[in-house]
């Protein structure tokens, strides 16, 4: 018997923000195409609306539900305190299994694990006492939770580094784990597992970078700006919101498109740039990146812990060390081998998953 699957996220898809969190998404719609019955929860919908025929319900209707519960599974990702925990400490019991995802914040005290904030997004020490004091209290009540709930719990982890990271917050060993997680990365979108990079078009620029938020130190726009300048010959294009360049000067050879575009948008663009430029200080697995790489694009990234885990073996990826900035010559810059993979491509990620699911609401 297929069990009911239930999907919790802060936030989902809607017909006016089709990008926001569509990296559940492309997993719930695999879930459905594949046979089966799944409805997400969205804790911020005011009203329950229909996205790429998946059905998304508030929480209130959701507690209006409670007699469709039993024996279904709920799938929690990128859970927070105020809306996943209480609600799991209340009616965690009244249902077959939950599924937790682990994709980066969650379990992780944010200003020891992740890069230094801009000079302009720092924060007053106030409010860093506040997120210090925040991180040690979710990271205190996840772990009693996992631990006293662990055999009704399944935890994946988008990478090696994310749960390793779990393991070093929270104090959960390996063998406490024991059958009850995986590393199962993020798919890529169909958009990037379908299109393969034509490195023959005629290119408009050299190098591209694409992210959604400049103003986050992880996504390292100021090493993206900073090669620009090392290399006023070369014209470099950045995509992505932001106000980093309200504070700091531009690059004269950088181009700067302030908004966040459509995957076919994106797609258009990449195929009009040489190399794709996706520097990154801390990332749990970087699926923009990924998608990038699939298509068969040579990729350049940091030359850090996770980065490795997530590229090596890519013959189109070549790494930087983010601390010793220097101009690209062209040995490097030849150096890309054949391109493209299927690591990331949902046969594998999503089937995966899924397949893992599905176990968990036979009969044991």
């Amino acid at each position: 018997m297929e069990r009911k699957i239930w999907c919790m996220v802060e936030y989902y898809p809607t017909p006016e923000n089709k990008a926001s969190a569509f990296f559940v998404h492309n997993r719930v719609k695999y879930y459905q195409n594949n046979g089966a019955a799944v409805e997400v929860i969205s804790d911020s919908a005011r009203s329950s609306y229909q996205f790429d025929g998946i059905s998304v319900i508030t929480k209130q209707d959701f507690l209006c539900r409670k007699h469709e519960w039993k024996d279904s599974i709920l799938i929690c990702h990128a859970a927070n305190i105020r809306h996943q925990y209480f609600f799991l400490k209340k009616y965690g019991r009244c249902f077959r299994k939950i599924v937790m995802f682990f994709h980066g914040h969650e379990i992780l005290n944010i200003n020891k694990v992740y890069s230094e904030p801009y000079a302009f997004e720092k924060k007053n020490p106030a409010k860093e006492l506040l997120q210090n004091g925040y991180d040690c209290l979710k990271i205190r009540l996840w772990t009693q939770f996992i631990r006293e709930h662990m055999n009704s719990l399944f935890l994946f982890f988008v990478s090696g580094w994310m749960k390793r990271q779990f393991m070093a917050a929270t104090g959960i060993s390996d063998e406490e784990m024991k059958n009850h997680c995986s590393v199962t990365y993020n798919a890529v979108g169909e958009m990037f597992e379908n299109s393969r990079f034509d490195k023959d078009s005629q290119k408009e620029y050299d190098f591209i970078t694409i992210r959604g938020n400049l103003d986050n130190s992880k996504y390292a726009v100021d090493i993206v700006n900073e090669l620009a300048g090392l290399n006023p010959q070369k014209k470099f294009l950045l995509i992505g919101r932001g106000k980093y360049f309200t504070y700091n000067r531009k690059a004269d050879n950088l181009e700067w498109i302030n908004d966040v575009l459509a995957h076919t948008e994106i797609l258009q663009y990449l195929d009009k740039s040489r190399y794709a430029l996706m520097p990154t200080r801390t990332d749990a697995q970087g699926v923009m990146a990924c998608e990038i790489a699939t298509t068969g694009m040579p990729l350049i990234t940091s030359d850090i812990e996770v980065c490795h885990e997530v590229f090596d073996g890519f013959g189109n990826v070549r790494f930087i060390d983010n601390h010793h900035i220097k101009p690209f010559d062209e040995t490097f810059l030849k150096g890309f081998g054949e391109g493209g993979s299927g690591k990331y491509k949902s046969a594998r990620t999503n089937q995966k998953e899924f397949s893992i699911i599905q176990s968990l609401g036979r009969n044991e």
